[in-house]
């Protein structure tokens, strides 16, 4: 069972949308700790979007779609992690089968962190990705147009909240699984996994708002900068 998990592993990575832009600018390597807002981030990384800059400040979370993906289409970028994560997870319930008689190992339980790691990147990749495409997508909408696209949003807040709380829980028991090593830092750690979630459930109850009553332009017209000076306390919505 353990190397047909391997297998499909491998298979999986076959399905990777390789493109630097992916690789360096897009929302991967910091995935479940990477922010959902209905607001615009403006300002930019100087150096990749891995956490820090050269100097050691740490690093907006950017949203840079026309670099994120690439030479791929926004679609065909969430249609890849979404199939890569189904790939992953059948080799993850082959991985726990392998592990369920080996019992505690230091090394099995070690892999297993790691490969649960994978898949909830991979998930959050999908996630964020698509949630900034509905939302650049809802100010140029006609009214008519919103609805289903503020329901896939809702939809999407939700699964990436439950992602970044199963995300958590690894990381209190392997916080090494958030530790990027060309940095000598945390990209995703427990804390910034924690903020994104208590954030990620302000904008679902907004999201939640706008299904009943409609959108609401405001929000989707402010920088996050301008969000953070209005509520310094819990910005944006």
């Amino acid at each position: 069972r353990a190397a047909a998990a391997w297998a499909k592993f491998e298979e999986a990575w076959r399905l990777y949308p390789f493109d630097l832009g992916v690789l360096y600018r897009g929302p991967l390597t910091r995935g479940p700790a990477y922010p959902l807002h209905l607001e615009r981030e403006t300002r930019l990384p100087k150096v990749y979007n891995w956490g820090f800059e050269r100097d050691r400040t740490p690093q907006f979370f950017a949203y840079e779609p026309e670099k994120w993906l690439g030479a791929f289409t926004s679609d065909e970028i969430v249609r890849a992690f979404r199939q890569m994560a189904e790939c992953w997870r059948e080799g993850l319930d082959d991985l726990n089968a392998a592990f369920a008689t080996a019992g505690e190992r230091p090394e099995l339980t070690a892999q297993l962190a790691m490969a649960s790691g994978i898949h909830l990147h991979l998930l959050s990749a999908a996630n964020v990705h698509e949630f900034y495409a509905l939302r650049d997508q809802l100010i140029p909408s006609p009214a008519a147009a919103r609805p289903p696209l503020v329901r896939r949003l809702r939809e999407v807040t939700e699964q990436e909240i439950a992602v970044s709380e199963e995300m958590k829980t690894w990381l209190l028991k392997t916080p090494w699984l958030g530790f990027e090593s060309e940095l000598y830092a945390w990209s995703c750690s427990a804390p910034l996994v924690s903020e994104k979630i208590r954030r990620a459930r302000d904008v679902l109850a907004t999201l939640r708002r706008w299904e009943e009553r409609g959108v609401e332009e405001a929000p989707l017209r402010r920088t996050v900068e301008e969000a953070e000076n209005l509520r310094p306390d819990r910005w944006g919505d």
